[in-house]
Order: C-alpha cells, then sequence, then structure tokens
C-alpha cells in the first residue's frame, strides 16, 4: 500500500522562524517603552503595540497548527491537525470535487507575482480543507496522488 506524506516547505518554516523572531525583536523594543523612564501615552501606545503583535502572534499559530500533516493512501486521506493530536480520516468517495483557487500577490503598485494555485477538497458532509503550494514542498505530488486515487473510485 503506498502512501505520501506531506512535506512543510523550507521557505515556509523560514517565513515561520522569521514572523516569531520579528515579533520578539518588536515587544522587547516597545517593553523598552514601559519601564517607566518615557511619557505616559509613550508607555500605553508601546502597551497597545504588544497587545496587537500578541495577537498577531496566536493568529499565526493558529494557522500554521490548522492542518500539520497530510497523508495520502489508495483509499483515504488522513488529515493531521495541531501536530497530529487531532486527526480526521477522509475517505475518498467523500469527497464531492476540487476547487482550484488561483491566490495571487498584491502590492501598491499592483501584482508582484503570477500567483500560484491552491486546491480546496469539497466534502460530502460541507466541510473543505485546503492544500497549498505555499505550505507544502511536494504540493503537486500530494494532489497528483489523490486525484489519481478520486478517479479510480468514482469510475
Amino acid at each position: 500500500m503506498e502512501t505520501i506524506t506531506s512535506k512543510f516547505r523550507n521557505l515556509y518554516l523560514v517565513k515561520l522562524i522569521f514572523g516569531y523572531l520579528a515579533a520578539i525583536f518588536c515587544i522587547a523594543i516597545c517593553l523598552k517603552f514601559c519601564n517607566g523612564n518615557y511619557y505616559p501615552y509613550k508607555e500605553k501606545t508601546a502597551q497597545f503595540f504588544i497587545g496587537v503583535i500578541l495577537l498577531f502572534v496566536l493568529a499565526g499559530t493558529f494557522d500554521f497548527l490548522k492542518i500539520t500533516k497530510i497523508i495520502a493512501r489508495n483509499d483515504s486521506i488522513e488529515i493531521q491537525y495541531f501536530l497530529g493530536l487531532r486527526k480526521k480520516i477522509v475517505k475518498y468517495h467523500e469527497i464531492v470535487r476540487i476547487n482550484r483557487h488561483k491566490t495571487f500577490l498584491q502590492g501598491k503598485a499592483g501584482q508582484i507575482s503570477d500567483g500560484y494555485h491552491l486546491s480546496e477538497f469539497v466534502l460530502v458532509d460541507k466541510n473543505s480543507f485546503i492544500l497549498s503550494p505555499d505550505k507544502f514542498g511536494n504540493y503537486s505530488q500530494l494532489v497528483f496522488y489523490i486525484t489519481k486515487n478520486l478517479n479510480r473510485i468514482h469510475q
């Protein structure tokens, strides 16, 4: 029985680490303003920014932990959430369709890149899960394998 396990993209992990380090650096700067040597409004502003930074860190952590691993097998897909503490098994016959979405990166001057496609797997119970090449290095291999098994099951 052949299985394909998802692998995180190296750049995705670098982006996560850089985000956490930048948050720690910004919090350290804000804490410098909270030591009582500055005007009260600067301390209040620093405390506000610490709160905002912590909210962004929590949101980023939640997004990271949402889907941590995909294991595609001949008969099903195992989705592991929250570092493997919660698992969901999706049989291929439960997948209704695969929607492909294109994501564009925008800047002030316009489009930065051509973007990339991501795949949304819509299930019978109206839930869905998303596979993104931004997160998984073997995205193409996963989608090809899942699509091949879907076509085999639905024939």
